[in-house]
């Protein structure tokens, strides 16, 4: 073999160092279009993961969502056939007491419109205990200044109340709240609290709840409000507030069936006011 020339040599090196130099830039390139590709591939399987995930929390939401709707829908069927007020102020207190079973009260306010003030009309309580708020108490005052539900995890802890002021707590050693109002549109007819001595009783799917059942019960009332006035207008006349005379025949028939079929007496008293007609 010939004797390889300096030249030459350095001709190899040369050539040497390009072909590495050019191998290690293919290298690096094909890593980063691989690691590129692989981060791309791992963003993408990463989104279909959360959209995935997402999909499979509202699956597992729909019964419950469905049963909800068909709750509220079994409530409102059967509410909607009730007229008076009595009725519809026992249904509610009978759902909300199987709704919030472990509750330790449920007090049920109506709005008294000659008054402005609150009237306390039902409720559920624990045996000996005496209910204090028959006109509500500053939750209460609460939910009809601003036509709002509330919830209250811990009474002593909410900067909105002094807890030293809620005869619920006081009385009753009552931690944890939901109320809201029973209300159609800005108009206000009453207002339920249900309580618990427990810290955070309640969650913001129970006062959703509760909140859904008041605004169908409220519109209920509305209508059980405006058939009791239609029914005032027709006996009573306008300028004296007496009853009509149709209604005294009306009632005089009633009492009299009733009599006969007691067999007990019946007495009426005629009075003649300064030529009264």
């Amino acid at each position: 073999m010939g004797v390889v020339t300096p030249f030459l040599s350095s001709i190899i090196i040369i050539v040497y160092a390009v072909l590495v130099l050019f191998f290690r830039k293919q290298y690096f390139h094909f890593r980063y279009k691989s690691r590129s590709k692989f981060e791309n591939l791992q963003e993408k399987i990463n989104v279909l993961k959360n959209d995935i995930d997402g999909k499979r929390v509202i699956l597992e939401n729909l019964p419950a969502k469905s049963e909800k709707i068909s709750f509220l829908f079994n409530i409102s069927q059967k509410l909607i056939v009730l007229v008076k007020e009595e009725e519809i102020f026992d249904f509610f207190l009978s759902i909300a007491s199987d709704l919030f079973a472990d509750s330790d009260g449920i007090l049920f306010f109506t709005l008294q419109n000659k008054s402005d003030s609150l009237s306390l009309t039902r409720f559920k309580k624990d045996k000996g205990v005496v209910i204090q708020e028959k006109k509500g108490g500053i939750l209460d005052a609460w939910i009809l200044r601003n036509n709002q539900s509330l919830i209250v995890d811990d009474i002593t802890k909410d900067f909105r109340f002094d807890y030293r002021k809620v005869i619920g707590f006081s009385d009753r050693k009552v931690h944890s709240f939901i109320a809201s109002p029973f209300s159609v549109g800005e108009r206000i007819l009453g207002v339920v609290r249900i309580e618990s001595k427990k810290v955070g009783a309640y969650t913001q799917q129970d006062l959703r709840l509760l909140r859904s059942i008041c605004d169908l019960t409220a519109v209920v009332l509305e209508r059980a409000n405006l058939f009791k006035e239609i029914k005032e207008l027709a006996i009573t006349d306008p300028l004296t507030s007496l009853f009509l005379r149709e209604y005294l025949f009306a009632r005089l028939k009633e009492e009299i069936s009733s009599a006969k079929s007691k067999k007990s007496g019946l007495g009426i008293i005629m009075i003649d006011i300064d030529n009264f007609k």
